[in-house]
C-alpha cells in the first residue's frame, strides 16, 4: 500500500511531513505514531481499512521526514501536542477520529483534555507501555532521571549522531522489535538517511531517505508542494570508496539505536562476529579461499558484497526522543483529566510491554489507571495476541475490532 499524497507544512522550527489516503470528503481520521517511529507504522493497517474515511498521518518532530525541535531545553512528551495542533490547523479539522500507537495514545488523551469535543472517537493501539511512563510521582527521582541526566550529557543528547549501515540498522530493529526483513526495510525506507545523499541532514522526499535494495524509482512531478509517494532502489554514493567505507568502520562500530516502542530504553552494541574491515587484502583473500573450501562460497560472496556495498547513514530519530520527560501527575489526577473521554477503543497487545524495564510500581500504576478507565461507559478494551507492533505485523488481528467500533462505537468480544 502507498499513501495517495505526501506534503510538507511549514512550522516555526522547520517542516512537518504529512500523508493522506482515502476519500477527501470522508470522515477525517488523524493517525499519530509513537516514540522513535514514523507514520509508516500505520500503512499495513490502513491498507485494509475502508477508503470511505479520509486518513491523514504525520511524522512527529524528529521522526521520519519531519524536522526536529530546536536544540536546547529538555523535551517533554507534552511538547508534541503542538505539532498535532499545527497539523490540525493546517487541515482545518474541528471534528475528527483519532488513532494513536504507543506514545501517540498519550498524545490523543491529552489533546482531548486541552481541546475537548474535537475528537469524536479514539482508537488507542497498545497504550499500556506509555501509561507506565506516567507513573513516576517521586519528584527527586523524576528530576534525576529526566533532567539531571539530560544536562549532564547535553552535547551528546543534542549533537551526537550514531552512524549505521543499512544492514546494521536492520539488525537493530530486529533485536528490538519482532519484525521480518521486509518489515524492517519498509520502516527504514523512511527512517534511514544515507550519508552523502543530497540534503542528507533532513531529506525532503522519500527518494533521499531511502536506500532500498529492491524497488525501482518512480519519479513523479512535484506540484504545490504535494507529491505522489514513491520508493527508489538503493543509490550509491560515487564519492564513497570501499577504502573510505572500511576506514569509517574501523573508527566506529555501529551501535544499537532505540526504536519506536516504549520498551527500548537501553543501548545494546552491535557485535560483529565476522568483521573483516581491519584485515589486510592478503588476509581477506585467504579467508575467502577458506570459505570456498567449505562449500559456502555463493552465500559468503553475497555477504561480502553486501558488506562492501552497504550504504552508511543514520536513523532519523532525534537523540532526545529516547528519554522524553513524561507527565508525573498521579493516577487520581489523570483519571479526572481523562474521564470525559469520547467513545474509545483500547487494543492491548498480549506481550506489548514485555521489554519495558521491570519496575513493578510503573507496571502496577498503569494497570490501576487502565482499570479506572475501564469503568467509564465510553471506554472499551480488547486484548489481542501479539507484540507492541501487532497492528503493523498482524493487522488482521486488530482490524475486526476497529471496524466494529467505527461502525457503531461498540466492540463485541466474540469477534
Amino acid at each position: 500500500m502507498r499513501w495517495h499524497r505526501e506534503w510538507f507544512i511549514r512550522v516555526p522550527w522547520g517542516k512537518l511531513a504529512l500523508v493522506s489516503r482515502g476519500h477527501p470528503d470522508g470522515e477525517p481520521v488523524l493517525l499519530v505514531h509513537g516514540r522513535q517511529d514514523s507514520l509508516s507504522i500505520f500503512e499495513p493497517l490502513i491498507e485494509q481499512m475502508s477508503e470511505q474515511y479520509y486518513y491523514v498521518a504525520l511524522d512527529m518532530p524528529g521522526n521520519g521526514l519531519s524536522d526536529a525541535f530546536p536544540h536546547g531545553p529538555k523535551l517533554q512528551r507534552f511538547h508534541f501536542l503542538y505539532a498535532m495542533e499545527l497539523a490540525l490547523l493546517h487541515l482545518g479539522w474541528d471534528r475528527f477520529i483519532f488513532m494513536g500507537h504507543s506514545m501517540g495514545c498519550e498524545q490523543g488523551l491529552f489533546y482531548n483534555v486541552v481541546y475537548p469535543n474535537q475528537i469524536t472517537r479514539m482508537i488507542l493501539l497498545d497504550a499500556g507501555p506509555t501509561l507506565m511512563r506516567m507513573q513516576i510521582e517521586d519528584n527527586a527521582e523524576y528530576q534525576q532521571l529526566f533532567y539531571d541526566s539530560y544536562y549532564e550529557n547535553y552535547h551528546t543528547e543534542n549533537f551526537k549522531r550514531k552512524t549505521h549501515t543499512r544492514m546494521s540498522a536492520t539488525q537493530s530493529l530486529q533485536r528490538l522489535r519482532e519484525l521480518s526483513n521486509e518489515q524492517c526495510a519498509h520502516l527504514l525506507a523512511r527512517n534511514f538517511h544515507e550519508i552523502g545523499s543530497e540534503n542528507s541532514n533532513r531529506p525532503s522526499n522519500a527518494a533521499e531517505a531511502s536506500c532500498s535494495y529492491a524497488n525501482e524509482a518512480q519519479n513523479e512531478n512535484e506540484q504545490d508542494n504535494v507529491r505522489v509517494m514513491y520508493t527508489t532502489k538503493r543509490a550509491k554514493n560515487p564519492n564513497r570508496t570501499k577504502k573510505a567505507r572500511n576506514g569509517k568502520r574501523r573508527q566506529k562500530k555501529d551501535e544499537l539505536t532505540d526504536t519506536d516502542d516504549e520498551s527500548t530504553d537501553t543501548d545494546e552494541k552491535l557485535t560483529d562476529t565476522d568483521d573483516e574491515s581491519t584485515d589486510t587484502d592478503e588476509e581477506k583473500g585467504r579467508r575467502r579461499e577458506n570459505r570456498r573450501g567449505e562449500g559456502d562460497d555463493g552465500l559468503n560472496e553475497f555477504i561480502q558484497r553486501m558488506n562492501d556495498n552497504d550504504c552508511e547513514g543514520y536513523l532519523s530519530w532525534d537523540n532526545r526522543l529516547k528519554h522524553l520527560a513524561p507527565q508525573n501527575y498521579g493516577n487520581e489526577y489523570y483519571f479526572e483529566l481523562f474521564k470525559k473521554i469520547p467513545p474509545t477503543l483500547l487494543i492491548a497487545a498480549s506481550y506489548g510491554a514485555k521489554n519495558v524495564p521491570p519496575i513493578p510500581k510503573w507496571r502496577q500504576g498503569a494497570i490501576e489507571l487502565l482499570q479506572k478507565l475501564e469503568t467509564l461507559e465510553n471506554f472499551h478494551r480488547v486484548d489481542v495476541e501479539g507484540s507492541h507492533d501487532v497492528h503493523y505485523t498482524h493487522p488482521e488481528r486488530v482490524l475486526p475490532f476497529i471496524n466494529a467500533f467505527l461502525k457503531d462505537n461498540k466492540v463485541y468480544s466474540k469477534l
